[in-house]
């Protein structure tokens, strides 16, 4: 169909503000009428977004398709690529990419996990306790951000050795910059995250201990060389900002979601057994990633009848796949009992499924458990149309979710603090 062809009361396309607050109408148009979609990049050129879940399946695997943005035709400028920090799992190909997911993958191991679980419970407790309920707080910056922002330093040794505010301030100026945002204006802030890390390893080397970042420089230091400097760098940077990001995104959503679907919060309150089924259709249903990173082909691909060629930037659009109702039936209807979500791409697939889905799972499902076990009504504070969902190309997340919120008078499992009722 050519642009002349589309229908006049087409929703907002990707580049127009009111995209943000809800993209389901687009994508679902895009979906039916142009499902392989040309689209303009912040930091230039153009590139090809994908819509239907059997696409972007398909391109997940799809080993004519590389995460090199060497392989980029056209000129782009992206400070972040050509940038020490892209030295990780997210930029790279097998064999490199494959080395490296070893080296780190015995961090998540279902055991260390399991005990994890039980340190993200102590830790969701203490923050429900500082929560006021005599006036609506920010359950991002209260809660959603904090919880996983302390697992994964916890995780990686270097709790006490950050400020969080000073930090996650700069990874969204790098990560989720507003859209539209020129690629210069991204250099000094990359560069400023790359000084960031480089203290951070420097005095974690100092204070080693029986964490991951010490284990990473390790290999590093090691003399056959099974880390490189660029990627000890970038893999440090990978596994702090990945591994509390997309599980605030994941937070946030699903808080506001069960806002809204008040019968399904019922549910989840009287059964948490619930609660992991819950959180998969989180997943799905309001994924925090919006779209996968950059894929570059590598030689000719055709998606949906549309031929690219070689050197074209791919954006495999998660979020639009998860509501594609030729995979999902009635997509649109948040479902804590659906059957086939196991079938949401909401992780990813193929070699770069995220690497660190069981805590992320682990860290949604005791947020909730924690959340609904202390309060017994949360409600919005604010109405839906003042929500600032953060226009960026990669996240679907919301800057603030003011909430005031009823203790509940059986709070079984919530510690002590200003929520605990009479």
């Amino acid at each position: 169909m050519s642009p002349a062809d589309a229908p006049v009361d087409r929703p907002p396309m990707v580049d127009d503000p009111h995209f943000p607050a809800d993209p389901y109408p687009t994508y679902a148009w895009l979906r039916t009428h142009r499902p392989t979609h040309r689209i303009p990049l912040s930091r230039g050129g153009h590139g090809w977004l994908l819509t239907r879940y059997a696409d972007v399946l398909a391109a997940m695997s799809d080993e004519r398709l590389s995460k090199n943005n060497h392989y980029i035709s056209h000129g782009v400028s992206d400070p972040y690529a050509e940038s020490r920090l892209s030295a990780n799992l997210l930029s790279l190909d097998p064999p490199d990419h494959t080395r490296l997911r070893r080296l780190v993958s015995r961090a998540f191991t279902p055991r260390r996990m399991e005990r994890i679980r039980l340190r993200v419970h102590d830790i969701a407790r203490e923050l429900i306790g500082t929560l006021p309920c005599a006036e609506p707080v920010d359950l991002i910056s209260s809660y959603a951000l904090p919880l996983p922002f302390r697992v994964i330093c916890e995780l990686l040794g270097v709790h006490g050795l950050i400020d969080r505010d000073e930090f996650h301030a700069c990874v969204l100026r790098v990560f989720a910059p507003p859209a539209g945002t020129p690629a210069g204006h991204l250099t000094g802030h990359v560069t400023r995250l790359e000084q960031y890390f480089a203290h951070l390893i420097d005095a974690k080397r100092h204070r080693p201990g029986d964490d991951l970042l010490s284990a990473l420089i390790s290999a590093h230091d090691a003399e056959d060389g099974s880390l490189t400097e660029d990627e000890l760098l970038s893999m440090t940077m990978l596994m702090l900002v990945a591994g509390y990001a997309n599980t605030v995104n994941l937070i946030g959503n699903s808080v506001h979601t069960l806002l809204t679907a008040r019968h399904a919060t019922a549910e989840l309150r009287a059964d948490a057994a619930l609660i992991p089924g819950a959180v998969e259709e989180m997943l799905r249903y309001e994924s925090p990633i919006e779209r996968v990173p950059t894929l570059v082909t590598r030689e000719p691909v055709v998606y949906s009848g549309v031929r690219i060629d070689p050197g074209e930037v791919i954006y495999a659009c998660v979020a639009s796949a998860n509501r594609d109702p030729e995979r999902f039936a009635d997509p649109d209807r948040f479902d804590p009992h659906r059957r086939d979500i196991g079938h949401h791409l909401g992780f990813g697939q193929g070699i770069h499924y995220c690497l660190g889905a069981s805590l992320a799972r682990i860290e949604g499902e005791v947020a909730l458990a924690e959340l609904l076990d202390a309060f017994d009504d949360m409600t919005q504070a604010v109405p839906e149309a003042e929500l600032n969902w953060r226009s960026t190309f990669l996240f679907r997340s919301l800057a603030e979710l003011p909430v005031a919120l009823t203790p509940s008078r059986t709070p079984a499992g919530a510690g002590p603090g200003a929520h605990t009722g009479p």
